[in-house]
């Protein structure tokens, strides 16, 4: 057998392709050496190029751009001049400086802004957090939210964040709660104010508008019954609070306190001994009636107070308040009303609890047999619950706290089942609304949903489905009131149409509180290239926003306005709090310049007549336009306000300029140069922005079903 050489073996092999190839040879289909500059480049002095050996995919452009923005944001937050700031453990002062020239005023109010630390920072935010003063859980949602970029779609309001006092306690930010969406608004537009001109901003925690003190007393004593008002006076003040309290008076069993009343008229020491429950509830009548009946005196305290302080120290325990059944839940609703009113929305909200609870153990959640407890009684206890079902929805979303109890344990007949009235349809609707406000805090704001991508959409078009589904039902009401009777309207469905709006206002408070971040260093994104359905969306916020101001502007021309129960004010503060700020990054999508003198005629309203609240709520305002004026887009060109005729709200109508809608003077901003007793004028307050558009919610619903809102979608390409 031959013998094999090295020499031999060399030509025994057979030249194969070299694995890796470059560029160039590749394109040239010609052998390359697998060097790095190969041969053949090297001789041709051309620039030697290997591709990649990691694997490939295929993305679209516009998620490859949007790749690339988010890259951008990391490095300039990440930048020295963009680390988040941690939050001072001491207190500082601020200088206190001439206020920024504003571009409107709500007015100072009367009162001195109660001051907390809101710490000195002279760097612009990350934009993790909605403020670096706030103190955050340092939890796996932080984390989450520290690896995307500002462009990214996300809700704000539900990163978990607490703010602290001026007593160095923590205070929780609540997702769904408007005061907490005031004070995040606040202290991300501080961190860009210049140090020479920064200020302290009112910080108003609970119980800065009044603080009701008490101490329970064990039994009534005769020193009780001193300082009454008389007899005729108690029935003027009763008509006042039944008046004032309108549909959710019918939770007060009014043939039981009217035979208590006439038998305390006789014996007031036996009557009090033997009712003390009772006695507690008339001090209440008292202080609801001298607060509706009081004009403002320039003091801190609201009128009749101290008959709510009276009837807290005689309030019994837990044990005796069981004991009196319906009393019991009756008069723990009023009292949380009283301290809602007064604006110590923690005491309303453990109040309100306590009274579900108590209709749990009563077992009127569920329907209660007229056979079991006679025809009169069941119907008591059914309105009973459908009112402490409202206030529970109503106070848990003020304060961004969970609702009592959950709808699928509810199984009691809706009002409108038995009672054909107009009240029972009323009623009915307001508890629809009231389920729809309950259903957008936990899916709008739902604590796992951090982003405002598909599941954001979703939810939102379930919310406008829903409200058109309401909207319906009172479209449905309408022909049953004569436009030569236009106030009938609103004293039996004003809060009904109010609700509806708010619904709106609070489901699109998330994505405005994005859009906001969007257009602050240092992403500083143009917004007005949004996709279609998003501006639409935010243009139905922002009509919904103005039909309340411009309904309850109408209630404070007929004396209709609440000036001591919570919920006109809430209306107001929420709706004028969202155009604020909407008017300031996007004011092309506010339809009306004259929102601003409508908000301020109400709140000025609610004022004059004794409202302790109001001034506070003014200064928050205040101070959140001074701020939101240093990143102030300029207006568009004024634009013509389409004004429904008698004709109907589809097609032809008047155009007016927006600043014609009213004409608010500076001292009490009523002195408007429409006429409400004209049925054309309800058409223009509840005919440019109706109440009741089914049609157009579903089409905005349709809308927002059809797009993809992933990522880069909230913007056209």
């Amino acid at each position: 057998m031959a013998t094999t050489t090295p020499n031999n073996v060399r030509k025994l092999r057979v030249p194969r392709r070299t694995p890796r190839a470059c560029q160039q040879c590749r394109a040239g289909k010609v052998r390359c050496s697998g060097e790095h500059p190969c041969t053949r480049c090297v001789r041709r002095r051309e620039n030697c190029t290997f591709p990649s050996d990691e694997p490939h995919i295929s993305v679209p452009e516009s998620y490859l751009a949007e790749l690339e923005r988010q890259a951008a944001a990391a490095a300039a937050t990440t930048s020295p001049s963009f680390q988040l700031q941690s939050p001072p453990s001491n207190v500082h002062s601020r200088p206190a400086t001439a206020p920024t020239p504003r571009h409107h005023s709500f007015g100072s109010g009367d009162r001195q802004p109660a001051r907390v630390d809101a710490g000195a920072h002279s760097t612009p935010p990350t934009k993790s957090a909605l403020s670096p003063t706030m103190s955050r859980i340092p939890d796996v949602e932080t984390a989450k939210a520290a690896t995307v970029g500002p462009w990214t779609p996300r809700n704000p309001l539900i990163e978990t964040q607490f703010l602290k006092d001026h007593t160095g306690r923590h205070r929780f930010l609540g997702p769904t709660s408007t005061w907490a969406f005031t004070r995040r608004l606040t202290f991300l537009l501080e961190q860009y104010e210049p140090q020479q001109e920064a200020t302290l901003s009112p910080f108003f925690m609970d119980g800065a508008a009044f603080h009701l003190k008490w101490a329970a007393k064990p039994t009534v004593e005769r020193s009780d019954l001193q300082g009454l008002p008389p007899k005729n006076y108690v029935e003027y003040m009763y008509s006042t609070v039944k008046f004032q309290l309108g549909d959710l008076f019918s939770m007060v069993d009014e043939q039981s306190f009217l035979q208590n009343w006439r038998a305390f008229q006789e014996d007031p020491w036996a009557t009090v001994q033997q009712h003390r429950l009772w006695f507690v509830e008339y001090l209440l009548f008292l202080a609801f009636g001298k607060a509706f009946l009081g004009e403002s005196d320039g003091s801190n305290a609201p009128k009749g107070h101290e008959f709510a302080a009276r009837a807290m120290c005689l309030l019994p325990g837990p044990f005796e308040i069981h004991q009196e059944e319906l009393l019991g839940i009756e008069v723990l609703a009023l009292v949380a009303l009283y301290f809602q009113s007064i604006d110590m929305r923690i005491i309303a909200y453990q109040y309100i609890g306590q009274a579900v609870r108590l209709c749990g153990v009563e077992g009127i959640h569920h329907d209660v047999p007229d056979a079991l407890v006679g025809r009169q009684k069941s119907a008591r206890a059914n309105l009973l619950w459908w009112n402490v079902y409202n206030l529970d929805r109503y106070f848990s979303a003020l304060m961004g706290c969970s609702n009592s109890i959950s709808d699928e344990q509810v199984s009691a007949e809706m009002p409108s089942v038995k009672d054909k009235s107009l009240y029972a349809t009323a009623l009915t609707l307001q508890i629809s609304l009231s389920k729809l406000v309950a259903k957008t805090c936990t899916t709008v704001y739902h604590v796992s949903g951090e982003g405002l991508g598909g599941d954001y959409v979703k939810n939102t078009t379930i919310i406008l489905h829903a409200l058109a589904e309401v909207s319906q039902e009172l479209e449905a009401v309408m022909p049953r009131f004569s436009k030569d009777t236009p106030t009938d309207f609103p004293q039996v469905f004003s809060h009904v149409t109010l609700s509806y709006h708010h619904c709106i206002v609070l489901a699109t408070r998330p994505l405005i509180a994005w859009l906001l971040l969007l257009a602050l260093p240092p992403a500083s994104t143009d917004l007005q290239n949004l996709a279609p359905p998003i501006a639409a969306l935010l243009q139905t916020s922002a009509e919904s926003a103005l039909s309340i101001l411009a309904v309850l502007y109408k209630f404070a021309g007929n004396d209709l306005l609440e000036t001591f129960l919570p919920f006109h004010l809430e209306f107001a503060f929420s709706a004028t709090l969202l155009l604020s700020v909407l008017d300031a990054i996007l004011p092309e999508h506010v339809p009306d310049r004259a929102w601003q003198r409508l908000a301020e005629g109400v709140l000025q309203k609610m004022q004059k007549k004794g409202n302790i609240v109001v001034p506070l709520r003014m200064a928050e305002l205040q101070r959140l336009e001074e701020l939101l004026n240093q990143h102030r887009r300029p207006p568009p060109p004024t634009a013509n306000v389409a004004i429904p005729t008698d004709d109907g709200l589809d097609g032809g109508g008047i155009m007016i300029p927006p600043g014609d809608l009213t004409n608010v003077g500076e001292n009490a901003g009523l002195d408007s140069g429409i006429d409400f007793d004209t049925p054309s004028s309800w058409d223009v307050l509840f005919g440019a922005w109706p109440p009741t558009n089914s049609e157009q919610i579903l089409e905005l619903a349709d809308e927002l079903d059809l797009g993809d809102f992933n990522a880069p979608m909230y913007f056209q390409n």
